[in-house]
């Protein structure tokens, strides 16, 4: 299941990604998000958003324009040739998206499981395609209709027990290519929205790229634009991702043993204020209230009359 295929739209894509990312990177016009969920059952479901700035192309030209871009456009040689910024408007993406045979011939087949719209957020026009429960053996075909964002291969295989993602070797990753240093890759980072990620049923035990968390394995454009191989290995069986429980239920139980600790010592200051400090009730527990102390209380019977006087 690997994505061998390469139709003129996704070049197309790529090339203005490619471009787009480098030329663009102070400007922060380009998003890039795919996310694909992993079923145990050999399906999958995939969200993609491929959006950039409506003002693409002026964009370009005026960053290639400039001493730097004339530079930057030099570095990208032939990577650039025949690429015609005119052609570059994002706001027909839509429109040659859905007119794809691939992605017509994948709605035909799975219908009421693949829906593809507009996406326009208020800065950024591009494309926005849902896929769902499609079986894992047409993820090369969606992955080809979504766009291909950035020209990657890969595959994924179910076996043993276990899911493997692959995005093989590819020199055409090289940073280097682009004329990014780590440095300007890292401003690129903070100045575009690219992540792709991958949800699997059981936990991620394997990913020398990218970001854990539990299931999820999220990948930036730091690692995409990396020429080595990424593997990334999980496990099909459904498990809970305890980190975050554990984390919460820590701060639960800290939480109980402050505030526990805190109502003990109000409830014990409470009672301490309570604590009477008037007379004891006599033997026959009768209440000596409002008497003196060598006052006679008035239930108590009377005593001998004193003899007359006089």
């Amino acid at each position: 299941m690997s994505m061998t295929r390469t139709s003129p739209l996704v070049r197309r894509v790529r090339e203005a990604v490619l471009v787009g990312v480098t030329a663009l990177a102070l400007a922060g016009c380009v998003r890039l998000d795919s996310s694909t969920e992993l079923g145990s059952d050999d399906t999958f479901s995939q969200h993609t958003v491929i959006a950039f700035a409506p003002d693409l192309a002026d964009q370009l030209r005026t960053q290639l324009g400039s001493d730097a871009g004339s530079a930057l456009s030099s570095r990208l040689g032939a990577l650039a040739e025949g690429v015609s910024l005119d052609s570059l408007d994002p706001a027909q993406l839509y429109d040659e998206l859905s007119a794809s045979s691939q992605l017509q011939t994948l709605a035909a087949d799975h219908p009421g499981q693949v829906d593809l719209k507009p996406y326009d957020d208020g800065q950024l026009v591009g494309v926005d395609l849902t896929l769902t429960d499609l079986p894992l053996d047409v993820y090369d075909q969606a992955a080809s209709a979504a766009g291909g964002a950035l020209g990657i291969s890969g595959s994924i295989v179910h076996e043993d027990g276990r899911y493997v993602v692959t995005i093989p070797a590819d020199d055409a990753r090289d940073p280097s290519a682009l004329g990014l240093t780590p440095a300007n890759l890292a401003l690129v980072g903070n100045a575009v929205d690219v992540s792709v990620r991958f949800t699997f049923p059981g936990l991620v035990t394997e990913a020398p790229a990218g970001t854990v968390e539990g299931r999820t394995v999220t990948l930036g454009i730091a690692d995409l634009l990396n020429p080595a191989e990424i593997r990334i290995v999980a496990s099909d069986s459904h498990q809970i991702y305890w980190t975050p429980i554990l984390t919460w239920g820590g701060i639960v139980l800290a939480a109980i043993v402050i505030v526990g600790g805190a109502t003990l010592l109000v409830l014990q200051d409470v009672r301490a204020r309570r604590r009477s400090r008037l007379p004891a009730p006599d033997a026959s527990h009768e209440s000596r209230i409002g008497t003196l102390p060598d006052e006679p209380d008035a239930s108590s019977p009377a005593g001998p009359e004193p003899p007359p006087t006089g």
